[in-house]
């Protein structure tokens, strides 16, 4: 290992991976949660003392404090070495962090992961040789919309890798891109899943694939020679998420002494509106309570509510309330009725 390392000394040009977009030692935008993430390496590359400078920015706002889990992960040709820290951030605009990681490269853990599942809201890595660093942030206390997961697995001749697409959650569409890293000299890579085949030649090519899918699109990855270590990663996350969208209708026939009001609730949406309640409201008094399990995309609801007919004109209101990610939302119609 330290032979190895002796090659690539002082070669700090790599590869920085920035949520699912490969850039060149930049920075990017992950999501509403971290405005941005930067990994970068201290200008002497020395297994003795190798450092890695986290600069996070933009912390959320809510919670004030929020418990952060760092994760460094070094992928060398035949090994893999972890090391954890935990911290707490506080709200602050900008924070840096300078984590020793020597132990990462001196320290052999027998334990390898051919699969890491981490759920979290961001992540950025950079390729150094023969070591991928990666630091992956997990919030414990932020909700956030967006799902995102990273599958990593190393491959190689002997032991091609074969991962599955996360499943889909309700309220999202999953794509998955997939980064294949290498290391030299150039080698014919085999990719498929049920949906694509694809035969690449790296190093002269990345493959950078998006795919739409849940469980059963598996990616294999199949090197043809038996000189090079493999890393495929493969990144799920939803974005712009299917959400009920609910529709208000209340109709009224009057009698000499009522009013019968016709109701109808329909999902219009592509997701479950979940914890349906349906309220009407008159004078400021609940007249009319029904809770649904839920109100799946396409289906209607349809009740009556008959109330006394007022001596002076009267609005009812009608209201539909879900929960949504953890979020109250309604929508009313108010029906004029004298």
């Amino acid at each position: 290992m330290q032979k190895e390392l002796s090659i690539i000394n002082e070669k700090i040009a790599g590869i920085v991976k920035v949520d699912h977009q490969l850039v060149n030692r930049s920075i990017g935008t992950l999501n509403d949660n971290v405005a941005f993430i930067k990994l970068s390496l201290n200008n002497t590359f020395s297994p003795r003392a190798l450092k890695a400078f986290l600069e996070i920015h933009s912390i959320p706002s809510n919670p004030k404090y929020a418990k952060w889990k760092v994760w460094f992960n070094s992928f060398p040709v035949t090994r893999e070495y972890k090391s954890h820290y935990s911290l707490t951030i506080k709200n602050q605009q900008h924070n840096i962090f300078v984590f020793d990681v020597t132990p990462i490269i001196n320290r052999d853990i027998k334990r390898k992961s051919h699969k890491l599942v981490i759920k979290n809201i961001g992540s950025t890595a950079i390729y150094v040789g023969y070591v991928l660093l990666t630091v992956q942030l997990e919030a414990e206390n932020v909700e956030t919309y967006h799902y995102y997961q990273v599958l990593t697995s190393e491959c190689s001749y002997k032991s091609p890798c074969a991962l599955s697409i996360p499943e889909c959650t309700a309220y999202a569409k999953t794509q998955s891109r997939i980064n294949a890293y290498y290391q030299s000299p150039p080698v014919e890579v085999f990719l498929s899943t049920s949906t694509w085949k694809e035969r690449a030649l790296f190093p002269t090519r990345i493959v950078d694939l998006v795919i739409e899918g849940c469980v059963g699109n598996r990616i294999v990855i199949a090197p043809n020679s038996h000189e090079n270590m493999y890393l495929l990663s493969v990144h799920s996350y939803a974005s712009n998420y299917d959400r009920p969208q609910i529709d208000i209708k209340a109709t009224s026939t009057h009698k000499e002494r009522e009013v019968e009001v016709e109701i109808s609730v329909l999902n219009e949406g592509k997701a479950d509106a979940k914890n349906l309640m349906i309220v009407g409201i008159l004078y400021g008094n609940t007249i009319y309570n029904k809770k649904l399990q839920a109100l799946r995309p396409g289906d209607v609801f349809t009740d009556k509510i008959t109330v006394e007919k007022p001596k002076t004109p009267a609005t009812i209101a009608i209201r539909a309330v879900w929960n949504e990610y953890g979020e109250t939302i309604f929508k009313e119609t108010k029906l004029n009725i004298s």
